[in-house]
Order: C-alpha cells, then sequence, then structure tokens
C-alpha cells in the first residue's frame, strides 16, 4: 500500500540534501573567515605596537610593507579558499541535480498502474 509520510519524505529529500550541502559550505566559510578576522586583529595590534615604540623611519616604513604583504597574501589565501568551497559546493548540487532528474524519469508509486 501506498503511504503518503514515506511519499513526502522522499520529495523532501532534494531539499534536506540541498540545505545540508549549503549549511556545510557556510560553516566552512564562516570558520575561515571567522580565523582570519582574529588573525588580522592581532596583526594590527601588533602593528600598532611598534608604531608606539620610538624607532627610525625606515624600520617602520619597511615593517609597514611586510604587514601589507602578509595582509594581502591572507587576503588572497582567503578568496582562493572561498572559491574552493563554493565549486565543492557547486559539485554537489549538480550532482543532486542530475540524480533529481534521473528520478523524474520514474513514476511515483501513486501513478502505478499495478493494483495492490
Amino acid at each position: 500500500m501506498y503511504n503518503v509520510m514515506d511519499s513526502m519524505k522522499d520529495q523532501m529529500k532534494p531539499l534536506a540534501d540541498l540545505t545540508a550541502v549549503g549549511t556545510q559550505a557556510f560553516e566552512k566559510l564562516l570558520k575561515k573567515h571567522v580565523d582570519l578576522a582574529g588573525d588580522c586583529f592581532e596583526s594590527g595590534l601588533a602593528q600598532a605596537r611598534q608604531y608606539s615604540s620610538p624607532t627610525d623611519l625606515p624600520a617602520l616604513m619597511g615593517a609597514q610593507g611586510a604587514f601589507m604583504a602578509d595582509m594581502g597574501k591572507k587576503m588572497f589565501d582567503l578568496a582562493k579558499f572561498d572559491m574552493e568551497v563554493i565549486a565543492e559546493a557547486n559539485q554537489a548540487l549538480a550532482g543532486m541535480l542530475e540524480s533529481s532528474m534521473k528520478s523524474m524519469t520514474t513514476m511515483p508509486a501513486w501513478m502505478s498502474t499495478k493494483s495492490a
């Protein structure tokens, strides 16, 4: 006999899978961004401490250049990581879409012509 609850569960599975992929991608991105924000804050504080101590101007300019180069590298690495996570999620969603399209070629149980 056809069970409506099983049918609803089967019909909602793609949505649950989609939500899971989105949640996993969001968690990865959020963790990386939070870690980088903390790292940038600490680097900024270290840079401010360096400016508060009296040193010569060329040393300060060199430290500022190194700081900016480090921040640029971190931002580039973050953008690369973001793109990798998005590409990974995109592949997972494409796979789910493909399997959904394949499952659409089969008839639902309630449309079956077989008698119980």
